[in-house]
């Protein structure tokens, strides 16, 4: 295992606590949580888990758990690099984004009508990528303080196996990867206002040029 340390494991008729071999250290919950593994997310000492059949998100630790209930099914999680923000997104193509120490709803937008299937935060964690279930993709920028608009850079999407790549044109360098995407993402969504609706661009073949404008989220 990774560090040595222990795994917290979910399944459909336990969660267990598992020792850096595998093995059952014990038991945390005789209740199972039913999920898929995009609906699963961990940060530091503490798991979230989202289930398929309730709108309920569970936070699992060593030494306890909890339920808070959630206003509609979340069918993707991730957390912030620094494990203090959950992202989520729904079934309705909604993404929320919670402060985990204060429990607060920090932002609720519309961002697909299709369920959200994946979400990644990037290496830097300054932008999060969504895909739906129709295989649209949302680049959205985190940003700190107040929100000034769209960030419009020439960028160059390149989608593939093993990931979406975002590369700076004018240096050369990749300056956002997110892997596990999926090989189904077909469009990159571009909205200028999140209010308004939507525009595509479709990728076209695996890699598409466009002048890409990022929603930016305080």
């Amino acid at each position: 295992m990774w560090r040595n340390e222990p795994v917290i494991a979910v399944g459909d008729n336990a969660v267990l606590l598992l020792d850096a071999k595998g093995r059952v250290e014990r038991e945390l919950s005789k209740e199972g949580l039913r999920c898929t593994t995009n609906a699963v997310a961990a940060a530091a000492n503490l798991v979230c888990v989202a289930t398929s059949d309730k709108a309920k998100i569970t936070f699992i630790s060593e030494s306890q758990s909890y339920k808070v209930s959630v206003p509609e099914l979340i069918t993707a999680v991730a957390f912030s690099r620094c494990g203090e923000v959950l992202y989520a997104g729904s079934n309705t193509g909604r993404l929320y984004v919670w402060q985990i120490r204060t429990g607060t709803l920090v932002k609720n937008k519309q961002i697909f009508f299709n369920a959200v299937t994946d979400a990644k935060v990037d290496f830097s964690n300054t932008t999060i990528l969504l895909s739906a279930q129709n295989g649209d993709l949302a680049l959205i920028r985190l940003v700190e303080g107040s929100v000034t608009g769209c960030v419009e850079t020439l960028n160059l999407i390149t989608c593939a196996l093993d990931g979406v790549r975002v590369w700076d044109l004018e240096d050369r360098l990749c300056i956002s990867h997110y892997s596990g995407i999926g090989p189904r993402i077909n469009k990159l969504l571009s909205g200028v206002r999140l209010a308004e609706k939507a525009q595509f661009v479709p990728l076209k073949n695996v890699v598409s040029q466009d002048s890409l404008a990022t929603i930016a989220m305080n």
